[in-house]
């Protein structure tokens, strides 16, 4: 038996440059509420979940931990981690959905993170924590249209996909 290759993951632009439609949808649920769930890996493997926020700029998908946070510790261990866009409303709009992604997180490099950091939040920012990049292994979007329950996917292995069901 072979052992598969450990995903790569690609950065956000160039997530952006093959996929441009599903990409843009992807963002628009992570940016409709500030509040996502992460869900990293224990050292013994168990799942850990926990709240977070997401950023898009520069051509990257990332966030911060803060400073000694388990979260951060289980990425700079593990950096394989999953990004659901939590719906905080019931009652979604028609074709808003539910958008989530597989990443690999790696700590960006300190003049790279805070670049974006000044960018996000003025000059005045600065590095608490570490700051990681969400490098994308898979995404996908739901959502319900009509009767229908729509899931369009993408990952470098595969490539986009959509398919309803009903």
């Amino acid at each position: 038996m072979s052992e598969r290759a450990a995903p790569q993951g690609r950065s956000w632009s160039e997530v952006v440059a093959e996929v441009p439609e599903l990409a843009a949808a992807v963002r628009d649920r992570f940016e409709a509420h500030a509040h996502h769930v992460l869900a990293t890996l224990h050292a013994d493997g168990r799942p850990r979940v926990s709240g977070t926020n997401v950023m898009f700029d520069g051509g990257y998908l990332w966030m911060g931990s803060m400073p000694g946070s388990r979260r951060g510790a289980d990425l700079l261990r593990d950096p394989r981690c999953a990004l659901h866009s939590a719906p905080l409303d019931e009652e979604l709009p028609e074709g808003a959905g539910d958008a989530r992604v597989e990443a690999l997180a790696l700590k960006l490099p300190d003049d790279v993170a805070i670049q974006l950091l000044r960018e996000a939040w003025g000059d005045d920012a600065t590095i608490d924590g570490d700051m990681m990049e969400l490098r994308v292994v898979s995404m996908s979007l739901v959502t319900v249209e009509g009767e229908e329950m729509r899931v369009r996917s993408w990952s470098p292995e595969s490539g986009p996909a959509d398919v309803r069901r009903t």
